[in-house]
C-alpha cells in the first residue's frame, strides 16, 4: 500500500516517489531509484573541491556506461578496503593500487582452460600453462602433455624442446645448448659431459661438443666435420697420458697441430705445427723437449731452411741455422761455442760502412773529432794521442765517422786494453782533414802525418815517409782543413 506519493514535472521529466521505490522519468519505479529517459540518459553524482570529481552511470541504445568524465579514476572496495583500482591512464590494479601497468595484480592469479585462439593468449590446460603464439598452444613450464615452447615468438627468440634449448633456431636433439648467431661470454663457462660422441659425427659451425670428460671438438663451418679438435687420451692423475689440439682449415686439412705427450719418467715433448692455406706441408715447426730446450723451424718442401735452438744441447747455448736449397748448412750463429760467440760462413757482405776500425782510447786535450789522424802515445799504453809531427812514424790510422762515412766493421774486446771510445779506421776508405804544407793533394798522392795537429799531408819525401805513410788521397785538395778522402794503407 502506497503511503506517500509525490508527482513533480521538472524540466521536461516526471519525478515520482512511494514509500519504496523513487523514479525520474517514469511514474512506476522498479527499484529504489530508477531514472528512464531517451539516448544518453543517466545519473552525474559530482563533489565540488579544488579538482571537481564527476561520477557518471549513463545508459544507451546497447550499452551501458560507469565511469568520470573528469580525469580521475575509479576505486572498488569491500569492507571499506579497495579491492581494484582503475586510475586516469586506464591501468587496473587488483590488490594494490595505481599500477604502472595495464593490469597489476598482487597475489595468485586462476587461469581456466576455455580460450579463445588469439596471440598472446594464456591458458591452463591439462596441467600445464600455455601460450598461444599465433599458430599453436605451446607449453610455458614444459609440464603437462607439452614439452616444447618459445619464450620469445620471433624468430630470434629461446625456444625449450625436452630438455634442450634453442637461441635463435630450434633446438638440436643431441645438443643441449644450440645458439644461432655471434656469442659474447662475459664470465666462466663448464661444460661437462659423460658420454662419447660417435665418431664421424658432423658438427655445425659454432657448436662445441665434448667427447669425454677430457676432449672437445669445436665444428667448423657447416657441414665440415672439425674445427679445433682438443683431445686428451688417459687419465691425467696416474700421469700417463697425451693430448692434442688440432686446427682444420676449411677443407678439413689440419693446419696446426700441438702434441703433448708424458710417460712416467718420461722425456716430456711438445709440437706445434703449421701449414699453408689448402696446403699439407708443414711450413712451422715449434718443438720442446726438457734436454733440447725449444727448438723453432721454418721448413719449404718439408726440407729445413733455418733453425733456431734454444739450448743447443744439455751444456751449450742457443744457435741459429740456415740452409739452403740443396740442405746444406750456411750460415751458423752459436752463441755458446766454448764459451764464446761464433759466426760461420762463406761470405759476408757490409752495406752499412767502408773502412774496418778497431776501438781506441784517445788522449788528447780536446775531443778528438772524426777525419783526425791518430798516432801511438808512448806514455799511455794502448792508447792514442793526436798525430803532431810530420812524417811520424808513430801513426796508427784516421778516426772513423767524418763526411757521413760510417765504420763497416768494428772490433775490439770490451773491458780489456783492447777496447776504447773511438773507432780508428785502419784500412779502408775514410775521410781525413788535410793541411797543404806539403802542397796541393791530387789522387793517388802518397799521405803522411802533417806538423798540423790531425791533419794529413802530402809526401814530398818517400824515404823519409818509410813507416809514416797512412795510405793514398782520392780527392783533390787545394785548401788548408778540408777533408779528402783517403784509402788507408799503413806502411
Amino acid at each position: 500500500m502506497k503511503i506517500f506519493t509525490l508527482i513533480l514535472f521538472v524540466t521536461g521529466f516526471t519525478f515520482y516517489s512511494d514509500a519504496q521505490n523513487v523514479g525520474i522519468g517514469t511514474d512506476d519505479p522498479e527499484m529504489p531509484l530508477h531514472v528512464e529517459g531517451g539516448i544518453g540518459t543517466g545519473l552525474r553524482i559530482t563533489r565540488a573541491g579544488v579538482s571537481t570529481v564527476k561520477l557518471d552511470f549513463i545508459a544507451n541504445v546497447n550499452e551501458a556506461s560507469l565511469g568520470t568524465t573528469s580525469n580521475h579514476g575509479i576505486r572498488f572496495l569491500t569492507n571499506n578496503s579497495v579491492r581494484m583500482d582503475l586510475n586516469n591512464l586506464g591501468n587496473v590494479s587488483i590488490g594494490s593500487i595505481n599500477g604502472p601497468q595495464k593490469l597489476n595484480v598482487n597475489g595468485a592469479v586462476r587461469l581456466g582452460s576455455s580460450a579463445i585462439n588469439s596471440s598472446g593468449s594464456i591458458r591452463y590446460f591439462q596441467n600445464d600453462f600455455q601460450g598461444y603464439n599465433g599458430s599453436e598452444w605451446l607449453s610455458l613450464t614444459s609440464g603437462g602433455s607439452g614439452s616444447s615452447f618459445w619464450l620469445d615468438t620471433d624468430p630470434d627468440g629461446i625456444h625449450y624442446d625436452e630438455g634442450n634449448v634453442g637461441i635463435g633456431t630450434t633446438p638440436r636433439a643431441d645438443t643441449k645448448l644450440f645458439i644461432n648467431g655471434a656469442t659474447k661470454v662475459g664470465g666462466k663457462v663448464y661444460l661437462k659431459s659423460n658420454s662419447n660422441i660417435i665418431s664421424g659425427t658432423s658438427y655445425l659451425s659454432g657448436t662445441i661438443t665434448l667427447e669425454n670428460s677430457y676432449a672437445a671438438l669445436l665444428g667448423g663451418n657447416s657441414g665440415s666435420s672439425r674445427g679445433i679438435q682438443m683431445l686428451s687420451m688417459g687419465e691425467p692423475i696416474l700421469g700417463d697420458y697425451s693430448s692434442e689440439i688440432n686446427v682444420f682449415n676449411n677443407d678439413d686439412i689440419q693446419a696446426i697441430s700441438l702434441d703433448f705427450v708424458a710417460g712416467k719418467g718420461t722425456v716430456v715433448s711438445e709440437r706445434l705445427e703449421i701449414k699453408g692455406a689448402g696446403s699439407t706441408d708443414v711450413n712451422m715447426q715449434i718443438l720442446s723437449e726438457l734436454n733440447n730446450s725449444a727448438e723453432l723451424r721454418f721448413l719449404d718442401d718439408g726440407a729445413t731452411r733455418i733453425r733456431i735452438r734454444g739450448n743447443e744441447g744439455s751444456t751449450n747455448g742457443a744457435e741459429i741455422q740456415m740452409f739452403n736449397m740443396d740442405d746444406v748448412r750456411t750460415i751458423e750463429i752459436d752463441a755458446d761455442f766454448s764459451g764464446k760467440g761464433r759466426i760461420t760462413t762463406d761470405e759476408i757482405l757490409i752495406k752499412g760502412g767502408s773502412d774496418f776500425a778497431e776501438n781506441f782510447d784517445i788522449v788528447a786535450e780536446v775531443k778528438p773529432l772524426p777525419g783526425m789522424v791518430v798516432s801511438i802515445d808512448p806514455d799511455h799504453a794502448g792508447k792514442l794521442m793526436l798525430s803532431q809531427t810530420a812524417y811520424d812514424t808513430k801513426v796508427a790510422g784516421i778516426v772513423s765517422g767524418a763526411n757521413g762515412i760510417s765504420p763497416g766493421m768494428m772490433m775490439g774486446q770490451e773491458n780489456s786494453i783492447a777496447d776504447g771510445e773511438y773507432p780508428v779506421a785502419l784500412s779502408g776508405r775514410v775521410y781525413a782533414y788535410a793541411s797543404i804544407e806539403g802542397g796541393a793533394i791530387k789522387p793517388g798522392d802518397l799521405l803522411t802525418t802533417a806538423a798540423k795537429e790531425g791533419h794529413v799531408m802530402k809526401v814530398n819525401d818517400v824515404q823519409k815517409a818509410q813507416g809514416a805513410i797512412i795510405g793514398k788521397a782520392m780527392t783533390h785538395i787545394t785548401e788548408e782543413g778540408k777533408l779528402v778522402l783517403v784509402l788507408v794503407n799503413l806502411h
